[in-house]
């Protein structure tokens, strides 16, 4: 197993590697990196922020990082403190959506490289409740994108 593989957590190249699928790496990253340049192709006009966010999540969660590595996910909390204090978002549904997830966001990243300031095997629960929260997060902007096309009048 590959040491970037084995010694990174909560992506997908370290996924594949659980279940031994590494010979998938290669096209599981293709196909992520695929699908992201095209949802930003069809979403260009949306929100600099969100798309921000969503970039930042992809890359949280397509590749290889280290602990020290998810200061990228202070750009969707960037992002998710935008949405909840902008009013004319989706209506106040939304942005207090976005400040539950914010908060959400900010418990789990104020112990930063949990998976040394924990011990076995709680470290292994922080890690996959961070990546939880993190791809509602991706979700939500995902859904927040597509909600935002359907406004009337633009």
């Amino acid at each position: 197993m590959h040491a970037a593989i084995l010694y990174s957590h909560g992506n997908l190249h370290s996924l594949l590697a659980t279940f031994g699928l590494e010979r998938w790496t290669p096209v599981s990253s293709l196909i992520a990196l695929a699908a992201s340049g095209i949802w930003m192709y069809f979403h260009k006009k949306a929100d600099i922020w969100l798309l921000i966010g969503v970039t930042a999540c992809v890359s949280r969660f397509y590749t290889y990082h280290g602990w020290y590595d998810d200061a990228v996910l202070t750009l969707p909390m960037v992002a998710l403190f935008r949405m909840s204090k902008a009013e004319y978002t989706l209506g106040s549904k939304y942005g207090g959506y976005a400040g539950f997830l914010l908060l959400l966001s900010l418990a789990v990243m104020i112990a930063p490289g949990g998976t040394y300031l924990f011990p076995r095997p709680w470290n292994t629960v922080f890690v996959a409740i961070q990546s939880f929260i993190f791809l509602t997060i991706l979700g939500f902007f995902l859904n927040h994108a597509r909600k935002c096309e359907k406004r009337p009048g633009e």
